[in-house]
């Protein structure tokens, strides 16, 4: 399955230049012009965004902040702003690399590659075939997080169905002591 990049670059050649360039090595691209744009083609598969700063409207700065809210995706700053103090703003606002224009499209693509790379390597995003099939089962209860649902006895379908869908999406581990916990709240530790 191909890797799916967020390109949000108000500037239309940058923007079809970087999407040329990452299509032609197999990545599926889709592009936005601005952060409110970007925010409603954002997707779960979506597996790295691409945003530049300076944009009119909602900044890269904010864009990259509402992201964080319901996504861990990479995101790479792509933009002109060459100060310290604005890649720190960058990176306290949740970005993952820091790309200054103008840059060369070799460094853009290996920047991109080790950054899918980590995402996929150190497990922040399961790969989907597995995530979508994969089921917690405390005693008689089946819990898949990736897709927030939950299969459980009655009287504690409301409570797990709660803990799943805060979990959806984001995988999670199942301590002992949750297990347990898990259990005892559905009747099957008693």
């Amino acid at each position: 399955m191909k890797e799916t990049i967020l390109i949000i670059e108000d500037d239309a050649a940058i923007r079809e230049g970087i999407g040329l360039l990452l299509s032609a090595q197999e990545f599926e691209v889709v592009q936005a012009r601005n952060g409110f744009e970007e925010l409603e083609r954002l997707s779960h598969d979506t597996d790295l965004v691409i945003l530049d700063i300076m944009m009119p409207g909602i900044s890269g700065i904010k864009t990259c902040e509402k992201i964080r809210e319901i996504s861990n995706v990479p995101i790479l700053f792509l933009t002109a702003k060459d100060q310290d103090s604005d890649k720190m703003i960058g990176f306290a606002a949740g970005g993952d690399d820091y790309l200054i224009k103008p840059f060369s499209y070799a460094e853009l693509t290996a920047r991109v590659k080790a950054l899918l790379r980590r995402y996929r390597t150190y497990g922040e995003k399961p790969e989907r075939s597995q995530a979508e099939d994969e089921w917690i089962c405390v005693g008689k209860i089946r819990i898949n997080f990736y897709k927030g649902s939950s299969i459980c006895p009655q009287g504690c379908d409301k409570i797990i169905e709660s803990f799943a869908l805060a979990q959806a999406g984001h995988g999670y581990v199942l301590s002992i002591v949750g297990y347990h916990c898990l259990s005892f709240a559905c009747g099957s530790g008693r």
